[in-house]
């Protein structure tokens, strides 16, 4: 039998029971899922309730040991950037010069970065439903954003290229999730290249989010945008993480990878000041986890899977209303709850019955009507996190 400690841990993910599992993570202080004084699910944020790679905490734990709180060296960057041109490498089949990779704090920095470099008039264009941290970057910044409507086909979300060529101007900015979030979706390379031949026409570029793309379902491959030509490769930069495939948000380390090395010039002009805020713990632990932990992270994908398919099986039995968004990537899931009523945002009714799931409106107006959940946790929690949803739907 699991212990309090290794419950959740990645060499016991199934959990205990529901309850069991709710009263574990209420006492990880720290986790902003998992608030105390309250038993309901938070399904709302992207992280792992399993934890991460030993080699990840083998790295954490000799920066303890050796007290490496300081600055960033040269020398650890230069490792990182190393490690991370090797593990895309390998993951993707593409080629990846470490010279043009760069660290930076969170994948969020690049877009921000990106946006204040936009011409006059430059909008953000922004296929939706979306990421909802994308949505900050008008406060932050002033610059509109246009919601671009992704074609639904019973949850199978795919570019509507007439509306995304209609919505796009020179200078514009062009949000590209891949794997996309919050549908799962694993975009084709000719999708890929239709979506490139669209923004090239229009005079805009690209900001390529492949956070999500080392988590994918069997079968499944990503093409980093990039790669794909080099017409794509001229309006576009990169952004990824070890924060999803890993587990690892709040280390703050993410890297950027520049089409070419032009565009990795006018970063470091531009935008290089970012790499000092990238923290000198997570720049160790994703050395570590991109050097060591592939092994790891295959386990955590068969994992994902196992909850992606539980909750299809607990939809069709409990919610055989609902639309669940066949997701191809990510350990998210994307449900379309409209039939039951609930208005816009179901994510109130879902509170009211002690699960917190990302709330549709906050994805854009073409969320409205869906929750979005995070299958990284046990099985217990994912079944009761249906039956709780169910609750919400008949009442």
């Amino acid at each position: 039998m699991s212990t309090p400690a290794d419950r959740l841990s990645p060499a016991h993910p199934q959990g205990v029971d529901a309850a069991e599992d709710i009263a574990h993570l209420r006492g990880l202080d720290g986790r902003v899922a998992w608030p105390s004084g309250t038993d309901a699910i938070g399904t709302f944020i992207a992280e792992s309730d399993i934890g991460t790679a030993p080699v990840v905490l083998d790295a954490l734990n000799g920066v303890v040991d050796r007290q490496m709180f300081g600055y960033l060296s040269p020398q650890v960057i230069t490792a990182c950037e190393e490690a991370t041109a090797g593990f895309l490498t390998r993951q993707h089949g593409v080629e990846i010069d470490p010279a043009r990779v760069r660290l930076l704090p969170d994948v969020l920095s690049v877009l921000h970065a990106l946006v204040r470099r936009l011409p006059a008039g430059g909008r953000i264009v922004l296929p939706t439903p979306a990421y909802p941290s994308f949505f900050g970057a008008e406060a932050r910044s002033g610059v509109e954003i246009v919601q671009v409507p992704l074609a639904n086909d019973a949850g199978y979300y795919s570019y509507d290229l007439d509306a995304l060529a209609a919505a796009l101007r020179p200078g514009d900015l062009f949000i590209l999730c891949n794997p996309q979030n919050p549908s799962g979706r694993v975009h084709s390379r000719a999708e890929l290249e239709a979506i490139a031949e669209v923004v090239d026409r229009a005079g805009a570029t690209v900001f390529a989010d492949e956070i999500h793309a080392s988590v994918l379902r069997p079968g499944q491959v990503h093409i980093p945008y990039a790669s794909i030509n080099e017409v794509a490769a001229a309006h576009s930069l990169t952004a990824t993480s070890a924060s999803k495939s890993f587990n690892l948000p709040g280390l703050r380390c993410a890297q950027l990878i520049a089409s070419t090395p032009a565009a990795a010039t006018e970063w470091d002009t531009h935008s290089g000041y970012l790499a000092k805020e990238a923290s000198t713990p997570g720049v160790l632990a994703v050395t570590a986890a991109y050097t060591s932990g592939e092994t790891w992270l295959k386990e955590q994908l068969t994992v994902f899977d196992e909850r992606h398919t539980q909750l299809a099986g607990l939809v069709a039995e409990h919610l055989p209303q609902a639309v669940l968004s066949p997701a191809e990537g990510t350990f998210l899931a994307w449900l379309d709850l409209g039939a039951y009523g609930l208005g816009d945002g179901p994510g109130a009714a879902c509170r009211a019955q002690g699960v917190v799931p990302g709330n549709g409106p906050a994805f854009g107006r073409a969320g409205h009507g869906h929750v979005r959940l995070n299958l990284a946790t046990t099985a217990p929690l994912v079944q009761e996190t249906v039956l709780r949803i169910a609750r919400a739907c008949e009442g």
